[in-house]
């Protein structure tokens, strides 16, 4: 094939390894798809790209019924075909039942090696949605930004069939109880937005690194990690006015046990004892850095701020390093100013019981 002028095309004279290479950096697997009317040769050669994006934003509003089935059409041509990287985005919920997302995520995890992406943006109100994992997957990295869909993971013992997944991120995912010792290899995991997440069991030896973020609903967090180096919690837990007993109103006491032996970096933002009266971190001699937020009028801090606690409880606290967050209440309307100290001591902070 030459192109316009006589030149000889030496794109389509590279090999077909090469050209699967180069189609998967365009940006949507559409523009992959144009290709085909270059040449008989093309018309094959955009199925076999070692990396896809379907996004139905990109595509015209005309041709949104058409989406699922371009989606089918190129998954049924690569048959049982690896695929290196994965990524489909939804924002309209009239291109894809969610059924078929289900389909295409049973798809992916099996024939995905590398990254496997799967955003919704928007789930029908009415619809009750549920995305079941398979009983087994070879993908590496997997992200699911579900905005409320319920996911399931395989019971055991088919969730240790997961051998290759080292990274695992959930976001506004509705999970129930969260109990696993599967994926043996899984080396970070994060779980941001979780509906209806109230107990987190983890037992991963492989764990290095775990990020809980607006888990506001959790009561138990439960993980034994012998490898873990980076535990971050943000704005976990239940919120609500203490009790009595020194836990939360309405019966939401909460409890925080992490055994991790190698455990070098602890972010924690407004967690407090008075909702954590569990609270108990083994592994705390081989802390770093500690990335806290602690809330002061001038001076003072309450006793029961967990950023304190850890403070207190660091035995080489003089040591750390790391950023932490002085959060001083300027104003009753609940504006803050936020000045950061290299190595903050306890012993310079007031205790208001």
């Amino acid at each position: 094939m030459d192109a316009p002028g006589g030149d000889p095309d030496r794109i389509s004279a590279l090999p077909d390894d090469v050209l699967h290479l180069i189609l998967g950096f365009l940006p949507e697997a559409t523009a992959a798809a144009r290709t085909a009317v270059l040449s008989r040769r093309w018309r094959h050669v955009w199925v076999h790209a070692h990396k896809f994006v379907f996004s139905d934003d990109l595509a015209p509003a005309a041709a949104l019924g058409n989406f699922a089935s371009f989606v089918d059409r190129l998954f049924a041509r690569r048959g049982h075909a690896a695929i290196g990287s994965l990524q489909i985005r939804l924002s309209h919920h009239r291109s894809t039942p969610p059924a078929k997302v289900a389909e295409w995520t049973r798809y992916a995890v099996r024939h995905v090696v590398d990254f496997f992406l799967l955003r919704v943006s928007h789930v029908p109100p009415a619809a009750t949605v549920e995305l079941e994992l398979p009983s087994h997957g070879r993908t590496r990295s997997i992200q699911l930004d579900l905005s409320g869909m319920r996911l399931r993971f395989p019971p055991p013992p088919a969730a240790s069939m997961y051998e290759a997944l080292a990274e695992l991120a959930l976001d506004s995912a509705r999970l129930g109880d969260f109990v696993s010792s599967c994926c043996r290899r899984l080396r970070k995991l994060a779980i941001g937005s979780p509906l209806d997440l109230r107990e987190l069991v983890l037992r991963v030896d492989a764990l290095q690194e775990l990020r809980l973020s607006r888990a506001e609903d959790l009561r138990t967090l439960d993980v034994t990690a012998p490898n873990l180096r980076v535990l971050w919690l943000d704005r976990c837990f239940p919120h609500g006015a203490p009790g009595s007993d020194g836990g939360v109103s309405g019966n939401r006491v909460a409890c925080c046990r992490v055994v991790a032996p190698r455990l070098q970096v602890i972010g924690m933002r407004d967690a407090t004892l008075a909702k954590l009266p569990g609270m108990d971190i083994h592994g705390l001699a081989s802390v770093r850095c500690l990335d806290l937020g602690l809330h002061m009028r001038g001076r003072l801090c309450r006793r029961t701020s967990s950023g304190l606690w850890l403070l207190e409880n660091c035995p080489d606290r003089h040591k750390l390093k790391g950023g932490y967050d002085f959060v001083t209440r300027k104003l009753p309307c609940a504006k803050y100013n936020i000045a950061a100290l290299d190595v903050p001591s306890p012993d310079i902070i007031e205790h208001q019981q």
